[in-house]
């Protein structure tokens, strides 16, 4: 757990919204409304973990029927 702190890394809107293909807007619009992805606000600076964009990408996967 502690490696994983040590390379953890942040985002600004603009990098996040890259990271998982949404544009910064909507993720301010997704914050308005208290939905994921999570961030952290320091300040003004709103920012994203890496990990959590990983976890909000998981949770939106739609699984295929068979």
């Amino acid at each position: 757990m502690e490696d994983e702190q040590k390379t953890e890394k942040y985002l600004n809107a603009k990098g996040a919204g890259k990271f998982i293909g949404l544009a910064p807007q909507t993720l301010a619009n997704k914050r308005s409304k208290g939905l994921p992805p999570a961030y952290c606000k320091i300040g003004r600076a709103i920012r994203y973990s890496t990990s959590d964009l990983i976890k909000f990408m998981e949770s939106c996967k739609v699984l295929p029927r068979e």
